[in-house]
Parts: structure tokens; sequence; C-alpha cells
């Protein structure tokens, strides 16, 4: 555990992104089970963006699990699910946007935590970079993603949090728990406390973190770094 002087408070916030237990993707009727099989055999003209491609609706099986996940969190919800685009030119994305949604559920709790939103939205396929090669069949796949207050204030209240969730997850069989479906964006400062007033540090996000281990040790990594910088004065 870093020790911190007095007048020294860390705040943390995550965005979580979980893989919902579907069979089928997300606006397509694409399998999800994409483990151990060859590479782009669970994909169609609609999941890889073809010219003329229109997705199907939004799976229904899909917004059921997060729906259950989002009253497992004493959310609130908006009664239209409007989905919107948002673009990004990377390899594993071949549609050149990824469809989110906007907040479904708002205003949950886990603990002492508060949840800010949660969406719905496409997993991106798979790129090796040092291979240079795409697999897209994981492209489509639905998500949820869980956004939370910056309500923590150490590594171990992120944890307790993570696993919190990983238990209603698991008690509701709304999410995958293969490696690799779970994926953490964490968001961390270090604020101070001065004769003048409060000092905010500056946000730093770690992104695409695959373990609740992961989070924990880049959040104790990044607050060794901060605390670092303000003993030097900076």
């Amino acid at each position: 555990m870093v020790e911190l002087r007095d007048g020294i408070k860390v705040k943390i916030g995550l965005e979580i992104h979980v893989q919902l237990k579907t069979s089928s993707k997300l606006f397509c009727s694409c399998p999800t089970d994409y483990r151990d099989k060859p590479a782009n055999v669970n994909i169609c003209p609609i999941c890889t963006g073809q010219p003329g491609a229109k997705p199907m609706g939004l799976n229904s099986k899909a917004l059921e699990q997060l729906l259950k996940i989002g009253l497992a969190m004493g959310c609130s919800f908006n009664h239209d699910v409007v989905v919107m685009r948002k673009h990004y030119f990377y390899p594993d994305l071949p549609t050149g946007f990824q469809r989110t949604s906007r907040p479904i559920g708002y205003d949950g709790k886990i603990g002492k935590v508060r949840i800010r939103e949660i969406h719905i939205e496409e997993d991106p396929g798979r790129y090796e970079l040092r291979q240079g090669t795409v697999d897209y069949n994981r492209a489509g796949v639905p998500l949820v993603e869980i956004v939370t207050e910056p309500d923590m204030e150490s590594p171990e209240d992120a944890r307790i949090f993570l696993d919190e969730l990983d238990a209603i997850l698991n008690y509701l069989d709304a999410g995958r728990d293969e490696p690799g479906s779970l994926r953490v964006d964490a968001n961390i400062s270090i604020n101070q406390q001065t004769d003048h007033g409060l000092i905010e540090g500056t946000r730093v996000e770690i992104k695409n973190i695959n373990s609740f281990k992961g989070v924990f040790d880049a959040l104790n990594y990044e607050i060794v770094r901060q605390n670092n910088i303000l003993r030097r004065g900076g």
C-alpha cells in the first residue's frame, strides 16, 4: 500500500466492458462463440461492414441481459434505446465505426460506488499487431459498458467493487466469463489539499486492462508515479 502525505486524496473511477451472454451478435445472427475457432468464420456482410449491408434490429436477449444487470445495481432506465456511431479508424473495426447506445440505465449503486450510466455496444474484432492479422469473429459481440462515478479512493476499493460486480454478473448469468471477455478502463487522479484550497491533479486513463489483478496493479503503479511527481513539487 502506498503511503501518501496528509492532504493527499486519490480519486478513481472505472469503465467496465463485459461481453453479454448471448448466442448471436448485437446486430446480426452470427454466433458469438468464437473461442478456438479459425479466424473469420463467424462473420457476415453486416458485422464486416460490407457495402449495402444493413444491421438487423437490436438483439433482444442482449438488451434483456443489460436490463437485468441494471436492475441488480438499482438503476433507473430511459424508455428509448438510441444507438449512435462512434467513428474510429482501426483495422479491427471493419465498419469504420462502433455502434453504441446512449445511456440506457443510470443512477445505480454497488456498495458505496455510484453507477453513472450503462450502455450497450459492439465489441471490435481482434488485431494482432505483430502478425499483422485481423480476426473479425469477435466483431459485433454485445458488450455492456458500466461507467462509475469517481467514488473509489484506493486500489483496494476498486478491487472490492469489481469483486462485487463479478458476483452480480455470475449470479445473473448475464456476462461471459471466458478470458478476454472483460476489459476495464481505469481513471485516476491525486488531489492535494493546501492552505489555498484543493488542487486537483491531472486525470490519467489506463485503458484495456483485462483482469482484476491488472486493475489493482496498474492503479498502485499510477499512484506511486503521481505521488513521486508531487514529492518533486510537480
